[in-house]
């Protein structure tokens, strides 16, 4: 049985975060801007919470576990 590949869709993202020397209750410091990989069905299906935790696993990846703080996006 042969099955299809996902779709994926790239998704600009901006995400917020606390840098390693700031308490987890300021406001963050940190800004990047990312281009997510995300299934576009996932997408399509409920796309805030896609791309809160596509975002949050791209910032424990590359920014260190519990630096995430939030998504902002331009509508």
């Amino acid at each position: 049985m042969h099955t299809a590949a996902p779709m994926m869709e790239t998704i600009e993202t901006g995400i917020s975060y606390h840098l390693p020397t700031d308490a987890r209750h300021w406001i963050p410091n940190g800004f990047i801007t990312v281009d997510l990989v995300v299934n576009a069905d996932d997408l399509a299906e409920d796309f805030y919470g896609t791309i809160d935790e596509a975002a949050e696993a791209w910032a424990d990846t590359n920014l260190g576990v519990g630096a995430f703080f939030q998504v902002i996006m331009e509508p």
